[in-house]
């Protein structure tokens, strides 16, 4: 048998394909070494290496159908781009429909279509195809795609068509033209916005972080009382979501447009969606969700799933009707024995027939692949327009991080301007969150009520005033809040204490403005570094009355 993969991924202009991340096409690199390595490698099923008798059916009735579709529509421009027999990694010709291999991962968490559809979008690498305009000649099994890590959009949606099918949704391949961005996974170009479980709000967080240091600082200057209770706050999610056209900036012309093949999922309405759901795409390079109204991309050549496979006819823009019948422009290769997937059309000479079953092995995902989340670096990074999103699997960092949010006031990402900081179980002092404000030199923490000190907030403002906000139901001393002006005054509050004890103020001087006085007198640490201040007075507040000491 011989392999008949091309080597060279450069060279062309047309095979200068590249995605925002830098990756180009390495498929027949990968096939080659595999083909080369038989030593190495264990021996494939005999379903990879060789047709059965089925299959060789299933090939004369593709080859008889693409006849009569050329002759039918003579003046289709998708004959060309016909892609229904391709090679798997081995070099046998197989349908594409048997590429698919249905399969429930014992992953209850990915059960769901979001899930499942960020879960392959991270899982696995993207890389373009090597031709932009042509769909690729080399389809791998999913199970490859797994071992090798990394697929194009093909490969992606195959693999993720596979789970879904698996988890009960009606899910379909879907093979035709998109946009330069959506093909290069380029998403600088999208205008992002926080979003919680896909739903856009304002970014309340932030607004109220700045204000909040804001009136910390006027009121330690005017000498007034601190330590007010700050509600109402919103935790943000740092997830990206574009979800419809006009989020998109209009940038240079693409010498190409209307010609770039792309490779997505549609979901059509089961039992499975929610009551009332609609039917939907899937951007298998990054997992996000589009209406067929509001979707990005421009036509569609052929969908098949696992029982067959559906040829548009008129050659116009489908995207909005996916009803697979003959009288809206749709074709099937298959006269399904059940009937239920297929009309006949009227042509009595078609033999009933399904697609081959399955050639592909169970698809298999480890345990520990699976928690890792992105393999190899165990690491994502994604980049938005003026948004930086770093995504770490759990353990993976060393602070603890799973996820970090950097925004740049400029498009060249030069100037940072304030990075979010989120968290997991592993640290031992119960962070969640951190929110750094890099040109005010400040950063806010929320903790979880399970810290050792019952801390609930910390806001800092570098080397001018500190806020510590504390549960204080878990504390003995009932302490609420801690305010210090560095080297000026430290307000701790209290709440429902049995001495009835509300506030303590400590006014402090700097060792450095009264050496010469030091002697017998308290000295406390203050400030963010290794400075000490002197206590000059102390200021109770009980029941309204005023102890001075």
């Amino acid at each position: 048998m011989t392999i008949k993969f091309e080597l060279n991924d450069a060279g062309d202009s047309a095979y200068n394909n590249v995605t925002m991340e830098g990756r180009i096409s390495r498929k027949g690199q990968r096939a080659q070494k595999l083909n080369c390595n038989k030593e190495e490698r264990v021996p494939p099923a005999n379903t990879y290496t060789a047709n059965s008798e089925t299959e060789k059916i299933c090939e004369a009735i593709v080859s008889d159908f693409v006849r009569r579709f050329q002759g039918k529509y003579p003046e289709s421009q998708f004959h060309n781009r016909l892609l229904i027999m391709a090679e798997n990694e081995f070099g046998v010709s197989k349908c594409v429909c048997s590429t698919l291999k249905p399969t429930l991962l014992p992953y209850p968490s990915i059960h769901d279509s979001t899930e499942c559809s960020h879960f392959v979008a991270h899982y696995l690498d993207y890389e373009p195809l090597k031709d932009p305009c042509q769909p690729p000649t080399l389809l791998p099994s999913p199970s490859q795609v797994l071992k090798w890590g990394v697929g194009d959009c093909f490969d992606l949606s195959i693999v993720l068509a596979s789970f879904l099918t698996g988890a009960g949704y009606d899910a379909y391949v879907v093979y035709g033209t998109a946009p330069k961005w959506i093909c290069d996974r380029d998403r600088s170009v999208q205008k992002s916005s926080f979003h919680e479980n896909e739903s856009p709000h304002t970014t309340e967080e932030q607004r109220n972080i700045t204000k909040t240091l804001k009136e910390l600082r006027s009121m330690i200057d005017e000498n007034k009382p601190c330590g007010g209770d700050h509600k109402n706050r919103t935790v943000i999610d740092t997830q990206i979501c574009v979800d419809t056209k006009d989020n998109i900036e209009s940038g240079a012309v693409d010498p190409l447009h209307g010609k770039r093949i792309h490779c997505w999922i549609l979901i059509k309405s089961n039992l499975r969606c929610p009551t009332g759901s609609t039917d939907y795409y899937i951007e298998p390079s990054t997992g996000h969700h589009f209406l067929p109204s509001s979707c990005p991309y421009q036509s569609i050549h052929a969908i098949w799933n696992s029982k067959n496979y559906w040829m548009n006819t008129r050659g116009k823009n489908n995207i909005q009707n996916v009803s697979l019948t003959v009288d809206v422009g749709w074709e099937a290769i298959f006269f399904n024995k059940d009937k239920e997937n297929c009309q006949n059309n009227g042509d009595g000479c078609r033999m009933p027939f399904d697609p081959p079953s399955s050639w592909v092995h169970q698809l298999t995902i480890s345990e520990d692949s699976f928690n890792f989340k992105y393999p190899c670096e165990g690491r994502r990074v994604v980049l938005y327009e003026k948004h930086k999103v770093e995504l770490f699997s759990e353990g993976a960092q060393k602070h603890g991080i799973d996820k970090r949010v950097t925004m740049f006031e400029d498009k060249q990402m030069l100037c940072p301007v304030q990075c979010v900081e989120y968290f997991g179980k592993l640290r031992k002092d119960s962070l969640s969150m951190r929110v750094k404000l890099l040109q005010s030199h400040c950063f806010h923490e929320l903790y979880s009520p399970l810290n050792q000190y019952s801390i609930k907030e910390w806001i800092a403002l570098s080397g001018e005033v500190r806020l510590i906000k504390f549960h204080s139901k878990g504390r003995s001393d009932s302490l609420s809040s801690s305010t210090e002006k560095f080297g000026k005054r430290i307000v701790h509050t209290y709440e429902e204490r049995r001495d009835r004890l509300s506030q303590r103020i400590i006014y402090l001087v700097w060792v450095e403005e009264i050496k010469a006085k030091m002697k017998k007198r308290l000295v406390i640490p203050s400030g963010d570094g290794a400075q000490n201040a002197i206590v000059t007075k102390i200021m109770y507040v009980c029941n309204f009355e005023l102890w001075d000491v």
